[in-house]
């Protein structure tokens, strides 16, 4: 995405919609972490700060799903053509 705003509107309602269990427990299903992590890697950094906080809602009820435990990985296999946008 090349639109901050745009960016940032929709990682606000990506938050957003993690917080209802459902959709949270889906996400982790279909592996929302790994492609967080991949888009975080990939990421200028506020991009890379605000998924952070959607892979801190994500892994809130996991007992590490705090931004300190969030970090970006530097090494990433994932397609990044493939990810967020």
């Amino acid at each position: 995405m090349d639109n901050a705003q745009v960016r940032t509107y929709v990682n606000g309602t990506l938050y957003s919609v993690l917080t209802r269990p459902a959709l949270k427990e889906k996400a982790r299903a279909m592996g929302m972490e790994e492609i967080l992590q991949c888009a975080m890697d990939h990421a200028d950094k506020t991009f890379a700060r605000q998924i952070q906080y959607i892979l801190e809602q994500l892994l809130s009820d996991t007992g590490h799903g705090t931004i300190d435990s969030v970090q970006p990985h530097f090494h990433c296999d994932c397609d990044p053509s493939r990810v967020l946008r």
